[in-house]
């Protein structure tokens, strides 16, 4: 083996600093993966510039604030942002105080029209007192009685007192029971309407527009086919204006189709009469009914 020259020592020196600043991207690599590695000034300025045009311009602010447009929060600056949070939270916090004072509205109305029915009519107050706690009121209306007559039921104050008690005690039973009743009885009063109109007529929520109008034409205003066709205020005779409304109906559209058809088929007016033509010797238009169903089954009908 040949001894090393001075020279050949000189090479491989500087192949080592070569190999060695060959190998610093290894050293990157390793920061890279810890996330240490800085953006080249190129790169910052390109993300930079690239983000930048996804902001709204100041042509497209303008045409946004002139129309309707959603605005897209993506494309908003921080400063936008920031402007949007604040008044989406001044906003939420005046509706919320909206809501409120209308339910405070709304409580002050219930409650002075308590105090008006409490003040000018005690027993209808009362006999929602007892619709919303039967038991409670019976109970309180009981208890009264109970006390007047340990007191001296004898007493004509107290024997008035007590008369009154127990016939408003039975009144509003009485009046709660007819009240379920007449409820359940228009329940199953408009179950049966429905039935019957959707099995006469079984497109009717499709044809219910279609019928207003038709009904609209011939005099009847909306508000009087509303209540002539709803079964909570005439019950049955519901069923019967529906049904009329519906056949009525039918019965124009179908004539009107014949009259469509009978015009397309039926043969054009020909050449003065005595021209020779036969067919020109007849006007269907003129025709008596008797006559128009021999000429229809003479010409029409065979062909002729």
């Amino acid at each position: 083996m040949d001894d090393l020259t001075p020279e050949m020592l000189e090479s491989v020196e500087v192949e080592t600093d070569n190999q060695a600043f060959t190998e610093q991207p290894l050293d990157d690599s390793s920061a890279l993966e810890e996330g240490s590695v800085e953006k080249t000034p190129t790169q910052e300025v390109s993300e930079e510039i690239q983000q930048k045009e996804t902001f709204y311009t100041s042509e497209e602010i303008a045409e946004l604030l002139k129309s309707d447009k959603e605005v897209d929060t993506s494309r908003l600056s921080d400063e936008g942002k920031l402007l949007m949070k604040s008044f989406q939270k001044g906003l939420t916090s005046k509706m919320q105080a909206l809501a409120e004072d209308r339910k405070k509205i709304e409580e002050a109305r219930q409650r002075m029209e308590t105090e008006n029915i409490q003040k000018n009519n005690p027993r209808e107050f009362l006999y929602r007192q007892f619709l919303n706690n039967p038991q409670g009121v019976v109970r309180d209306i009981n208890s009264e009685i109970d006390r007047l007559e340990a007191d001296d039921p004898y007493n004509e104050e107290n024997r008035k007192q007590l008369s009154q008690l127990r016939w408003m005690k039975d009144e509003f039973i009485l009046r709660k029971d007819n009240e379920s009743t007449l409820t359940r009885h228009q329940e199953i009063t408009i179950a049966k309407a429905n039935t019957e109109i959707l099995s006469a007529i079984p497109d009717f929520q499709a044809k219910a527009p279609q019928l207003v109008e038709f009904g609209k034409q011939y005099g009847l205003t909306e508000k009087t086919i509303q209540v002539l066709s709803d079964p909570t205020i005439v019950g049955g005779v519901a069923v019967e204006v529906i049904k009329a409304l519906n056949n009525m109906h039918t019965a124009l559209s179908a004539g009107k189709t014949a009259e469509k058809k009978l015009n397309k088929q039926a043969p054009p007016k020909l050449g003065r009469a005595g021209s020779g033509d036969v067919k020109s010797k007849i006007d269907p238009s003129n025709l008596s009914m008797k006559e128009f169903e021999e000429w229809w089954d003479k010409t029409i009908s065979k062909g002729v």
